[in-house]
């Protein structure tokens, strides 16, 4: 067949369908692949959107556990006076009954200002920090047996918690003299009061 012989105007409506077919079916390509894009997209959004919320709601269960395992010491310590503000009347009361129960035959304190707690090693506070007051006892004793009685009725009527940091202990005359103002052991002592609370709270 010659190219004259050759109708033009048939190939020319096919040539430009298939033209049109050939566009339209790149444009179909091209968005399905966008549209398959951003879906994969939006899935990722959401699968991160659901760790994050798992991983939140894991958080949560914990510090559910973690406040009903410790809560309930808090509360115990708050209670007793270890967390909050100084109790430093209650203490100065309790030194008195201890005293006068006891019996002893002399006493004098003074409080020092309230300061930072620094311990000897790292101990992790938290949220929470420790301050200390320290509370310096001259004491006359009847025999030894008072200062280990006086410590322990301190511990059970004051609100706080202390620890004895340093002690000396010295026999006054040899013998003991069983008279119950005499002063047979004089000690020098020192305690120190605990008080926990958070940065913002008053003393």
């Amino acid at each position: 067949m010659r190219l004259a012989e050759i109708d033009w105007t048939v190939i020319r409506g096919a040539s430009i369908f298939l033209g049109l077919a050939l566009v339209l079916g790149g444009a179909l390509v091209s968005g399905a692949h966008y549209f398959n894009q951003q879906s994969e997209n939006i899935h990722k959004r959401e699968q991160g959107k659901l760790a994050s919320s798992r991983a939140r709601f894991l958080a949560l269960d914990e510090e559910r556990k973690l406040i009903e395992k410790f809560y309930p010491r808090y509360q115990v310590l708050e209670s007793d006076g270890v967390i909050g503000g100084e109790h430093r009347l209650d203490w100065v009361e309790a030194l008195g009954a201890a005293a006068r129960t006891i019996k002893l035959p002399s006493l004098r304190y003074d409080i020092n200002a309230q300061d930072t707690h620094v311990p000897e090693f790292p101990i992790p506070s938290g949220r929470f920090e420790v301050f200390v007051s320290e509370m310096n006892l001259q004491i006359g004793l009847l025999h030894e047996n008072d200062l280990l009685n006086l410590f322990q009725q301190i511990h059970s009527q004051a609100k706080g918690h202390f620890s004895v940091n340093r002690c000396a202990i010295r026999r006054k005359q040899e013998g003991i003299i069983q008279a119950p103002t005499h002063e047979n052991i004089s000690a020098v002592c020192a305690l120190q009061w605990l008080t926990v609370r958070q940065p913002q709270e008053g003393a």
